[in-house]
């Protein structure tokens, strides 16, 4: 399946809290992603290596949602300013899949 494609913005002065919910594409009907792992890395170009990778947790395996979160603390350290971010999953039977990439940008937000 292709990854899908989106682009984000990251906040400086707040928490980067992002929800996702992954779901059948033929039904819409939630994709169960119990025993599955969830990555979020960003890098400063498409393909090029990571720089931070941003903590992923499983909301309801079963209902497939998934929440990305990065403290405030840690936003404010971030020294780029735009790059790439990929979401991978490793399904519970090992194969990785690319679920979405696109641009990331970080912006001086609410300081």
């Amino acid at each position: 399946m292709p990854a899908g494609q989106a682009n984000i913005l990251i906040e400086k002065g707040a928490d980067f809290i992002r929800s996702f919910t992954m779901r059948t594409k033929s039904t819409g009907t939630p994709t169960n992603l119990t025993g599955s792992s969830i990555t979020f890395e960003v890098a400063g170009k498409q393909g090029g290596e990571t720089i931070f990778s941003i903590p992923v947790v499983l909301m309801s395996a079963v209902n497939g949602t998934f929440e990305a979160r990065y403290s405030k603390s840690l936003v404010d350290a971030i020294t780029l300013k735009e790059g790439w971010f990929v979401i991978n999953i490793v399904w519970s039977n090992g194969i990785t899949e690319r679920l979405v990439e696109g641009r990331v940008v970080i912006s001086k937000g609410v300081l």
